[in-house]
């Protein structure tokens, strides 16, 4: 049993897939039964490890059950506590196999929230362009965290095509959704979302402004130096000043390079 567990995070795909497909074969699934116990273990790495197990199962699961019934205890446990969200998200992130990306859109589309966003965090490890547009369609969904993480897998997965919705959710009424996508256009690097983002370091939450700036230094456009500049000597919180004048850095160190 735990040999299939560790089976899921195999580098083969095709081993992933057997794995997954033994496990959610067990009609009685006793494998998670465990792991539910240790999220409530007082070892902080013990749930970490066991958060992101089930994480991984999770994304599994969904890619291979029609019914999700069984999976309902793990992705409820999931979605109780904050923390380990946050430990399950990095199982869930690992997951690479582009058999499952045509399931987990199918559960993007299911009505239950916490399906939704297990899907929508599992789609943007994969990385796979097919989830581009339902992912997209994702970032209009009711729940928040279902939006947030539809945000970061568009990151993820880098797709042009994602950046005018993106720059649509900096206006998000959730600070977490502005974040995140903030956080996105550090690795999609669009020239597009550099007038949005410079708004965004004015944002009403501090985490949306220091995303904004660590995704202004990493497209390196110098069409928001002035604005960072200020930023970095003036904002309220030392994470954000010490983001923007690294932004600034990496701007000028840009324009120096180009000479």
């Amino acid at each position: 049993m735990n040999s299939l567990i560790i089976d899921l995070g195999d580098e083969d795909e095709e081993v992933q897939w057997a794995a997954a497909e033994i496990l959610f074969n067990m009609a009685d699934l006793t494998f998670i039964e465990p792991l539910l116990k240790a999220l409530r273990e007082e070892d902080e790495e013990t749930q970490s490890h066991a958060g992101w197990c089930l994480g991984k199962i999770a994304v599994w699961g969904l890619a291979r059950m029609q019914d999700y019934t069984s999976l309902k205890p793990v992705i409820s446990a999931l979605w109780e506590d904050e923390g380990i969200k946050f430990m399950a998200e990095g199982g869930m992130e690992t997951i690479k196999s582009r058999r499952a990306v045509e399931p987990l859109i199918e559960a993007l589309k299911n009505e239950d929230t916490i399906i939704r966003w297990v899907a929508a965090i599992g789609l943007g490890g994969i990385k796979d362009s097919r989830a581009s547009g339902p992912l997209i369609s994702a970032l209009k969904d009711e729940d928040e965290f279902v939006r947030s993480a539809a945000a970061e897998s568009l990151g993820n997965i880098g797709d042009s095509r994602a950046v005018a919705p993106l720059i649509d959710a900096l206006k998000d009424k959730s600070n977490i959704v502005r974040t995140m996508t903030a956080s996105a256009f550090r690795k999609i690097k669009d020239s597009r979302a550099v007038e949005p983002l410079i708004l965004a370091l004015h944002d009403e939450d501090g985490d949306v402004r220091w995303c904004a700036a660590e995704a202004l230094g990493g497209i390196k456009d110098p069409r928001a130096l002035e604005s960072l500049t200020q930023v970095s000597a003036k904002d309220e919180d030392w994470m954000v000043r010490a983001s923007a004048a690294e932004a600034c850095g990496n701007i000028k160190g840009s324009i120096v390079a180009e000479k």
